[in-house]
């Protein structure tokens, strides 16, 4: 059969069946390239999990964003909200938490019932803010302030999506606790985040197994902000609760655990249990931390045996030493009447402390005053009113009350006792000043 008869065959063909056009299809509508966006979307956010799987969040980024420019078929569609969240969280990696926080609220806008895009935008909102307050960026005044109000507000609308959530309510208890430093406040969700683990059957938490660590996490910020607030048995309880739990996982390091046990024991005057801790603590340390040392070293300074005291404290490297670390070092060597080795450790770095030099100040003010050089003491008192004045817009009372009684010592009995009426105006609780008062007035009699 030549090729003519062929196409002739095939015509005739065609001719037989009747083409069934209707408004839901016809042939033109095959002239019309029409992308699957579905098929499309399911490509793209593979893409993006494989390129997350290897933390390339600059090429996701380089690829897919902003979705106005290099993906405007999804603008408006259906699967917007989730490309905007899945391409958030590769911003939040890089640190751009101003376009992470953007999209997120496009996200929300578009699905405002939808848990996951109100978790991210808060964990957004909160993870700028460690990273503000680790020096990372840089969030001042209000800019701050809106930045936690932000996270409040999604992380509210998370729990009233899923009230049984654990994660988002041991973040908000951290963004009160450390963010805003309100430790007493950030209690009742700590509280909520262990109660609602407690309250899950092995087969959810078996489920929700990725939660357990911010379970272990809220035990031990429960301890810390009950410790913070003064309080003693609570924090023991719960901490033990936390190590217990914690054995097989270490979601704390051991060293925090045990420091925090020492702590706790600090508190309650037991000196000899807060050393046992404490040397544990030290013994899990790699680093050697300061913070245990210094610890470690007051523990065995109040506890009276100072000489072991002052070789914790020597363990460390005066060059380095945190203020905090030479305040504990100088009390040592004045209870031992060494007073110009630790009228040294404090004055050394003194000026590179921009919050709290009015404390080593006002030890260098004692020491002087020890020494009989009340000019001196006089000095350094004023040096640590006018630096915490300035740095905290308030008046200290123990600034004030060295002040005082170097002005005393002087001889100034009239501007002695007229610090003494400023000092129980502005701090009429002050316990320290009636013994001077009754001296003052014993002069003027």
């Amino acid at each position: 059969m030549n090729a003519r008869i062929i196409k002739k065959a095939e015509a005739s063909k065609k001719e037989n069946y009747t083409i069934n056009e209707d408004e839901f299809l016809t042939t033109e509508d095959f002239r019309v390239n029409i992308p699957n966006l579905k098929e499309n979307f399911f490509r793209i956010t593979g893409e993006i999990s494989e390129l997350s799987s290897k933390n390339k969040w600059t090429e996701i980024i380089d690829i897919f964003y902003p979705v106005e420019d290099k993906l405007p078929e999804f603008t408006n569609s259906e699967f917007q909200a989730e490309l905007r969240s899945k391409l958030s969280f590769a911003l939040n990696q890089l640190g751009k938490f101003d376009e992470a926080i953007a999209e997120l609220q496009k996200a929300v806008e578009h699905d405002p019932d939808k848990f996951i895009y109100h978790h991210n935008l808060a964990y957004t909102a909160y993870n700028s803010l460690y990273s503000a307050k680790n020096r990372k960026i840089f969030l001042r005044g209000n800019h701050k302030k809106e930045r936690i109000e932000l996270a409040k507000k999604h992380f509210q609308a998370a729990f009233a999506i899923r009230p049984d959530t654990i994660t988002n309510f041991y973040r908000m208890g951290m963004l009160i606790k450390e963010i805003e430093n309100k430790p007493l406040k950030s209690f009742n969700y700590f509280h909520t985040a262990v109660k609602n683990w407690e309250k899950l059957d092995e087969q959810a938490r078996e489920k929700r197994h990725q939660e357990k660590k911010n379970y272990i996490k809220s035990l031990y910020q429960l301890a810390s902000a009950l410790l913070k607030s003064g309080k003693v048995k609570e924090p023991y309880d719960y901490l033990t609760r936390c190590i217990e739990e914690d054995k097989q996982t270490d979601y704390i390091m051991p060293q925090n655990k045990y420091f925090a046990l020492g702590k706790i024991f600090v508190f309650k005057g037991d000196y000899k249990k807060a050393v046992e801790h404490l040397e544990t603590a030290l013994e899990y340390s790699s680093k050697k931390e300061d913070f245990i040392i210094e610890l470690l070293a007051r523990s065995y300074f109040f506890g009276k045996n100072t000489e072991k005291a002052l070789k914790i404290i020597q363990r460390l490297d005066n060059r380095w030493m945190k203020p905090y670390c030479r305040w504990t070092k100088a009390d040592i060597l004045c209870s031992l009447k060494r007073l110009e080795e630790a009228e040294n450790v404090l004055s050394e770095k003194l000026e590179t402390d921009t919050k709290s030099r009015h404390k080593t100040l006002i030890r260098l003010a004692k020491i002087n005053y020890l020494k009989g050089s009340y000019k001196k003491c006089l000095e350094y008192s004023i040096l640590a009113s006018q630096f915490y004045s300035s740095t905290w817009q308030n008046t200290n009372a123990e600034c004030l009350y060295w002040e005082c009684v170097s002005l005393y010592r002087l001889g100034k009995t009239e501007k002695a006792m007229q610090a003494v009426l400023k000092i129980k105006k502005l701090h009429p609780g002050y316990q320290n000043i009636h013994l001077v008062e009754k001296k003052i007035k014993e002069e003027i009699h």
